[in-house]
């Protein structure tokens, strides 16, 4: 092919450099032949071709096992958190049921104790042996006659007691003052389903004027009697005291005299708690004063 063109290029200088022109109407024919520069070409564009195609086909693969990869670590992860969610419902369950049987423990266990624990509650409350003395003899020296019973498991060591007479309207908080409070109860012990009835009090009695007997019996002022037992027990827990409190609802001019009622009081002149060091005042349970019946 070369040797082809060299003959064209001679030819064509040699006419160009003779003083006559000559017009040339059409090229002489031409013969190109390959060489093994030609075909070597061809050979290494094709191999080129065959090695895009490889790395077509390799990134594809490639990109296929990255994809099978990312699936297969998807779902280990949907495994593992759905693992793990199975894994915290049995364990909340598990703690479920633990505090259940706990608290299902604590429950007998308080029944239990509850039971255990000396309990007193009145067994009877009602006038106390006034003789031939009416309604308003009564009523300005009242005197009540009060029994408990125990009715826990073990025995109730009485220490003291208060029994307070208001005609007037209970305030929310009682206020345990008067003649009859903090009266000693020496080595009384009240066992388990025993019952006992309070001393009848002579130089400890409260009083009422003629003019409040009156109001009272003309039911223009209401009669309370209320008080509280204070108490220990064989386990050496802290002093609990028993609560009551009773309200005259009908009076009578017999022997009877009036009927009592234990439901009309507030809630905190009944019931049974520790002991406090301090009593809560009218005003209420943060307004307290020195308790006397300590002394």
């Amino acid at each position: 092919m070369q040797k082809s063109l060299a003959i064209l290029a001679a030819f064509l200088a040699q006419q160009t450099s003779s003083p006559n022109s000559v017009e040339i109407t059409k090229f002489p024919p031409v013969s190109v032949t390959r060489d093994w520069v030609d075909r070597g070409v061809w050979i290494f564009s094709g191999l080129l071709v065959v090695v895009g195609f490889l790395q077509v086909w390799l990134l594809w693969r490639t990109l296929g096992a990255i994809k099978r990869q990312a699936d297969s670590m998807d779902t280990q992860s949907t495994e593992t958190k759905e693992s793990n969610s199975t894994a915290i419902a049995i364990a909340k369950k598990s703690a479920d049921a633990a505090k259940e049987s706990a608290d299902a423990a604590k429950t007998s266990a308080d029944i239990a104790a509850g039971i255990s624990i000396p309990t007193l509650v009145v067994d009877e409350f009602g006038t106390g042996d006034v003789g031939a003395a009416g309604a308003e003899a009564f009523f300005q020296y009242p005197k009540i006659k009060i029994t408990v019973k125990n009715y826990g498991q073990t025995p109730a060591f009485l220490k003291w007691w208060c029994l307070c007479f208001r005609c007037e309207d209970l305030p929310e908080f009682p206020i345990y003052d008067g003649p009859a409070c903090g009266i000693v109860l020496d080595k009384i012990v009240v066992q388990s389903g025993a019952t006992y009835t309070l001393p009848d009090l002579f130089l400890h009695r409260q009083a009422f004027s003629a003019e409040e007997v009156r109001a009272i019996v003309s039911r223009e002022k209401p009669f309370h009697a209320y008080g509280y037992i204070c108490y220990g027990d064989i386990f050496g827990s802290p002093l609990r005291r028993f609560k009551f409190c009773e309200t005259v609802l009908n009076i009578f001019d017999g022997e009877t005299i009036c009927d009592w009622h234990e439901g009309l009081a507030p809630s905190a002149y009944t019931g049974t708690e520790k002991f406090p060091t301090r009593e809560p005042t009218k005003q209420g349970p943060d307004e307290v004063k020195p308790d006397k019946t300590q002394n």
